[in-house]
């Protein structure tokens, strides 16, 4: 048996009424109220005029209220003595029964709760209530249909004192009572948290993006279980964070210099800790190439990083009479480089650029043209040479001096090069026909010809394109960060050299910050003029490459302004 009131503020009558096997009432009949209460999705919401209009309703014995997400602050593992804050809300649905009651329940040690009843937007708080346990009786939620009645929720108190291995505990639970005291079906909500961890915690994490151009700003998810409680983060560019807390802060990384960066994270658990390391995880690289120069006479290198005729760095590596080569040999993102020697058909590569030999071996013979690529798509470039004489290539990617492939392309007097054609990431080969001025372009590395055009004429000398990474200077970054007391400190105006970094940290557990551009001069900064969300325990990170001042707004409590200065040291 249950009941309540169906109608609104005209004449409302019921002309029948049928119950299914469920126990939901289903009522038809006629009005001429311009309130009745109706959900959104039916023909008709509102009175016509005229005569009467023609009404069916069901009617469910479930709960007569909604229970929102329950945000939990600390979440997850709360150690014993762990000052523990939940915030929900109850929403009535329709008319919540006058007889009827909601009961909370709680296992935090030394609970307050703290309810506000709200009707149609008017807020009456209610006294703070001590003990394990709150009645909100039916009559306190009981307002007419056309009311939009809710409870806003507030329950603090400690993680509680437990024995092993009974860790696990009620953080929160609502459950609705109908007029005998029964529980209603389908009302109870519970939120458990544990107050220590039982088993190691198994480490894993992600990173997105994972590959790009410098400057990367890579954004990584700890998804570890098993309720760590610490985390040592290393992001393979000798960047550490370490940070403790009851809940992951997820870190955003910049990567200012090209290279690939092994990233490996530890996390620690009353049981212990455990670590995963992925290598290689991060790949960087830069659309900008460096140039340089091989001087044959003394066997000397040159190298410029800036387009400006200064020399950047040189060394000695090679002989007269070698021919230089160039490739990330050992696939860091970083170029290498190296000579063919004609005269014996040997390769000596370095990767270090002090002209220390790091990797050699034979492949080729005198009259050989050599050539560098990435033929097998693994990220370092391999060796290969093609011979004028017969037009073969030969191709290697172990840089041990062993074949791999080898093919015929060409013809006396071609000239080979190297590029990827088809954009899917692997080094593709061809030859320009100096007599003519053609390309012959091959994508697959059989010998057939996927494309052919003229470009040139007799006597040029064919370039074709490919990218390097310059090297970056490592510059300092500042930290701003939103208190929980709505402070921000140091302040929001700070000053770094270009290619520094500026971080924001949203310390602030009640609510989330932000920041937005306030004109176009900051839109490629702040997340544009809309602005970007800083969640709490997380950051936000922003490398400025441009000499200037850039203006911001922060975009939640308290609202204020801030500048960016960008020096040139």
């Amino acid at each position: 048996m249950y009941s309540t009131y169906l109608g609104g503020s005209g004449a409302d009558y019921c002309g029948s009424i049928a119950v299914d096997s469920s126990g939901n009432a289903y009522v038809a009949g006629t009005t001429d109220s311009t309130n009745f209460p109706t959900t959104s999705a039916v023909y008709n919401r509102t009175y016509g005029g005229g005569g009467y209009d023609a009404f069916v309703v069901k009617m469910s014995t479930g709960p007569a209220r909604t229970v929102s997400p329950v945000l939990v602050i600390p979440y997850g593992y709360l150690p014993t003595g762990t000052p523990v804050t939940a915030v929900f809300m109850i929403n009535v649905v329709g008319v919540y029964p006058s007889d009827g009651e909601e009961q909370l329940f709680t296992d935090l040690e030394h609970p307050n709760w703290t309810y506000t009843i709200i009707v149609n937007g008017v807020q009456n708080l209610r006294p703070v209530i001590e003990g394990n346990s709150l009645s909100i009786g039916g009559f306190e939620l009981s307002y007419k249909p056309s009311d939009v009645v809710s409870v806003h929720v507030t329950l603090e108190g400690d993680a509680p004192v437990l024995d092993p291995p009974l860790t696990n505990f009620t953080v929160v639970k609502v459950q609705s009572l109908d007029s005998r005291l029964d529980v209603v079906p389908g009302s109870v909500v519970t939120i458990g948290g544990q107050t220590t961890a039982t088993h190691l915690p198994v480490t894993d994490f992600t990173g997105t993006p994972t590959s790009g151009t410098a400057p990367l700003m890579v954004i990584f998810q700890d998804i570890s279980t098993n309720f760590p409680s610490s985390w040592n983060w290393s992001f393979g560019d000798g960047t550490l964070f370490n940070y403790s807390g009851l809940v992951p802060l997820n870190p955003i990384h910049s990567y200012t210099d090209y290279g690939t960066y092994t990233v490996s994270l530890t996390t620690t658990n009353a049981m212990g800790s455990t670590t995963i390391t992925k290598s290689g995880y991060i790949m960087v690289s830069n659309a900008t190439t460096q140039i340089g120069v091989f001087r044959n006479s003394t066997g000397d290198w040159y190298l410029e990083y800036n387009k400006t005729g200064v020399v950047d760095k040189t060394f000695h590596f090679g002989k007269s009479g070698d021919v230089p080569v160039a490739g990330d040999w050992n696939k860091n993102g970083v170029p290498d480089y190296g000579v063919f020697r004609p005269s014996n058909g040997n390769w000596y590569l370095e990767t270090t650029k002090t002209g220390i030999v790091n990797t050699t071996f034979h492949f080729g013979k005198s009259g050989d043209i050599p050539v560098t690529g990435d033929w097998n798509s693994d990220g370092a470039s391999d060796a290969g040479v093609f011979r004028p004489s017969n037009g073969n290539w030969y191709l290697e990617t172990t840089k041990t001096g062993i074949v791999n492939t080898t093919f015929h392309f060409g013809k006396i007097g071609d000239i080979p090069v190297v590029g990827d054609w088809d954009g899917n990431g692997t080094s593709d080969i061809g030859v320009f026909r100096p007599s003519t001025g053609h390309w012959y372009l091959d994508y697959n590395k059989t010998g057939v010809v996927d494309k052919a055009f003229q470009f040139g004429k007799a006597g040029d000398t064919p370039i074709a394109g490919s990218t390097s990474p310059i090297i970056p200077p490592i510059h300092p970054s500042k930290t701003i960060t939103f208190n929980q007391n709505l402070t921000i400190t140091p302040g929001t105006t700070v000053s770094i050299p270009v290619g520094g970094k500026v971080i924001w940290k949203n310390d602030d557990p009640l609510k989330p910050h932000g920041l937005a551009a306030v004109d176009a001069q900051g839109v490629k900064y702040f997340g544009g003029l809309t602005g970007v969300q800083i969640p709490y325990n997380n950051i936000f990170e922003v490398t400025f490459d441009t000499v200037g001042s850039f203006d911001y707004k922060t975009t939640f409590e308290p609202e204020t302004t801030g500048r960016v200065i960008v020096t040139m040291y």
